[in-house]
């Protein structure tokens, strides 16, 4: 059987935040809602819409890790049917894979792209 694949969700982590809301609002039209989360004890505004039929997500840079001065960070979330058998034909492959606590109920690994991006897989 064939490994199916299907994005759920992508993540931008940025440092134009403002810049970053206008331009998916005006040029894909996203509505975005707004969210306040307390992290590490400063208050942060994070953005969560649909862009197509994926959930899409504005975050700040500095709560992502990602450094001020630093392009954003790219996060890809992506369903795998048969996550176990891909996972470990991946590692097989001398690529590291480590199991990650995203969304409850699921199984989720991340790997990274030669540029350090994050796919984080689920079943």
């Amino acid at each position: 059987m064939k490994t199916e694949f299907k994005f759920e969700k992508i993540d931008i982590a940025t440092s134009k935040m403002s810049e970053m809301v206008s331009f998916y609002t005006e040029i894909f039209e996203v509505r975005f809602k707004e969210i306040v989360e307390n992290i590490n004890g400063k208050e942060w505004k994070l953005y969560l819409g649909n862009l197509g039929e994926i959930e899409f997500f504005l975050c700040p840079n500095e709560p992502s890790g990602t450094e001020e001065n630093q392009l954003g960070v790219h996060q890809f979330h992506l369903t795998v049917s048969e996550i176990e058998k891909f996972v470990e034909t991946v590692r097989q492959k001398g690529i590291q894979v480590d199991q990650v606590p995203f969304g409850k109920g699921k199984l989720n690994f991340c790997l990274r792209d030669p540029d350090g991006n994050p796919w984080i897989l689920s079943n």
